[in-house]
């Protein structure tokens, strides 16, 4: 996540229950409470094929896969999304730096897991890498998978489900920034893929280059999702989505005791899907309202595509060395992968016709101001 003002303004307690087609990540499912906001949220958000010899010294075993085939029992539960995010913050990793050894080794677990997951390779000739060079000259990549929509009126529209996996280095290693969010993107990956297939293709994206790594106030940032929507892939072009879910710094639930689901003003595509979600997380709190263009999410929406953006205040050890795998809440960010697959869930199923509320070339990442 790119630098932010963290603004917490919460207003108008709304309780919402609608029906949608629900995946529970593992949990029991019950009520939840939600909140609704308005207003202007802003928060700065941001390959070889994995082998047996990739082992990283001292971290978490990241599993060997497609060669070893020793794919863990279950990413989905707190301890599978516990062993994600010690891995991808390991000091072995040194904050996922694009084109760095932990950078690389990040993406091999990445690729490994979706296949683990039965999640197709997005690119060409099977493979999960977009690669490209950032604007500082370091080669990195996107990793993609992709989950075929099995209705034919509607599986060439497209829903992303996005994460960065890259952080800053120099003793930041970015266990809420990004590392939850990409545990949260397997956890749901493998969930989703288990069936019954979506109505409409899922496109499983981790970003890189996300973060800016200067504090220059023109550095590029989101570099990563950029990439993606410029240079189309075949089948699986910007064009085609039609909704993004952003997930940002998952992991500090408590410290406002609430799940931020930015973009979900009064009247947006993602609210009703968010609202039934969390409907039926247990012992959740998610604030509805807000906007953000300070994310991957950037991408999407400057080019008029809806988007919801979770995330969770951090002010403790946002952008700090002290931002560790030890801190992250994984029970909290457990039930927050079930509302976040559930929404996009909802949204691959959904019977409405989502391709009418893309606006081609229209910045839709801002809440539009009352008409008078």
């Amino acid at each position: 996540m790119n630098p932010s003002a963290n603004t917490a303004v919460r207003a108008l307690t709304l309780g919402v229950a609608h029906a949608a087609l629900l995946f529970c990540l593992g949990c029991g499912c019950s009520g939840a409470a939600v909140k609704s906001t308005a207003g202007t949220q802003e928060p700065r958000s941001e390959g070889r094929t994995p082998g047996a010899e990739d082992r990283t010294p001292g971290a978490e075993d990241p599993k060997r896969t497609p060669e070893g085939k020793e794919c863990p029992e279950t990413g989905r539960d707190e301890a599978g999304l516990r062993g994600v995010v010690a891995y991808l913050a390991s000091p072995e990793l040194a904050g996922r730096v694009p084109g760095t050894e932990g950078d690389r080794l990040a993406r091999k677990l990445i690729a490994a897991r979706l296949e683990c997951a039965g999640v197709e390779p997005a690119m060409a000739g099977g493979s999960y890498v977009q690669p490209f060079t950032n604007s500082e000259g370091a080669s990195t990549a996107n990793v993609l998978g992709v989950l075929r929509g099995s209705d034919p009126a509607v599986a060439s529209e497209i829903i992303v489900l996005g994460a960065h996996h890259d952080h800053l280095g120099h003793g930041m290693l970015g266990a809420n920034d990004d590392a939850s969010g990409v545990a949260a993107l397997l956890a749901i990956a493998e969930r989703l893929a288990a069936g019954p297939a979506p109505r409409r293709t899922i496109l499983f994206a981790a970003f890189g280059s996300e973060e800016s790594q200067t504090d220059a106030p023109d550095a590029a940032a989101f570099e990563g999702s950029e990439h993606f929507a410029a240079n189309p892939i075949p089948g699986l072009a910007v064009d085609d989505v039609v909704f993004m879910v952003n997930m940002d710094m998952l992991g500090t639930y408590s410290a406002a005791g609430t799940l931020n689901a930015l973009g979900t003003w009064e009247g947006s595509v993602g609210r009703p899907f968010v609202e039934a979600a969390a409907a039926q997380a247990p012992d959740l709190d998610v604030t509805l309202g807000y906007d953000s263009n300070l994310s991957d999410n950037v991408s999407f929406c400057t080019r008029g595509i809806p988007y919801v953006f979770f995330w969770t205040e951090d002010t403790a050890c946002y952008h700090k060395t002290c931002d560790t795998a030890d801190r992250i809440e994984y029970s909290a960010l457990e039930q927050i992968a079930e509302v976040v697959g559930s929404t996009v869930a909802a949204a691959a199923n959904a019977t409405a016709d989502l391709s009418v509320s893309v606006r081609a070339g229209v910045d839709v990442c801002l809440e539009p101001k009352p008409t008078r």
